[in-house]
């Protein structure tokens, strides 16, 4: 989770919060209190948010 947030810039309670919603992608469980991301699914979503930029 640490990474993830110094990745995309975003709280810890903003990526939970988001993941609930929708808006960023989930993460896989590795145990009950572990999470762990795909660095894919990280990259494709930063890069959507770049484009969503570029294209306003």
């Amino acid at each position: 989770m640490a990474e993830v947030s110094a990745l995309t810039t975003l709280a810890k309670s903003i990526i939970n919060l988001w993941v609930a919603q929708g808006k960023f992608p989930k993460p896989m469980a590795l145990s009950p209190s572990i999470k762990c991301w795909r660095m894919g699914d990280i990259d494709e979503w930063i890069n959507s948010k770049f484009n969503d930029e570029v294209n306003l």
